[in-house]
């Protein structure tokens, strides 16, 4: 009965050998909570990293600087569509991170350490791709208003300055 349960949890199979199942019903309750914490932990993040792959190779790649309106404008609804999209992302980043101020509380050493390393370059890329995208959708809406106004002047900083 209670090794039927500790083998039903999907991490008992990454358990070391040193944790045959009959004995951890003994110690169950502290490695059930912290072992499904990194599972979820490790669950959440293979799900934002995968969005941040798709997110980079989608900022990673601008078009060319001249274009015709159509393909102008699909890019600026397609990078719209990204930001909305990125809404919901920056929750899970936040989730993310409170679940590793938690697992950093329950493992020590290279896990830990692990551990804050994937959460700081989850939100170190976040940041990255997040500037990016507004960068990027902040030009596209540029050429496009160029595009149906071709005689509007643009200013950029520099024509402002006094020197």
């Amino acid at each position: 009965s209670q090794d039927t349960v500790a083998s039903s949890l999907p991490w008992m199979g990454r358990l070391p050998s040193c944790f045959p199942p009959s004995d951890v019903p003994l110690c169950f309750p502290r490695l059930e909570r912290k072992w499904l914490l990194w599972h979820d932990f490790m669950t959440e993040h293979a799900h934002l990293d995968a969005w941040l792959r798709l997110a980079e190779q989608a900022v990673g790649s601008p078009g060319p600087a001249h274009v015709a309106y159509g393909t102008a404008k699909e890019d600026v609804r397609k990078f719209e569509r990204l930001r909305c999209e990125a809404g919901p992302r920056l929750v899970q980043l936040d989730g993310l991170t409170r679940r590793n101020r938690t697992l950093t509380r329950l493992f020590r050493g290279a896990m830990q350490a692990r551990l804050l390393a994937a959460a700081r370059q989850c939100g170190q890329r976040w940041d990255d791709v997040s500037a990016k995208l507004e960068s990027i959708t902040g030009r596209l809406k540029v050429r496009v208003l160029i595009i149906i106004t071709p005689n509007i002047k643009v200013h950029t900083l520099s024509s402002f300055s006094s020197t």
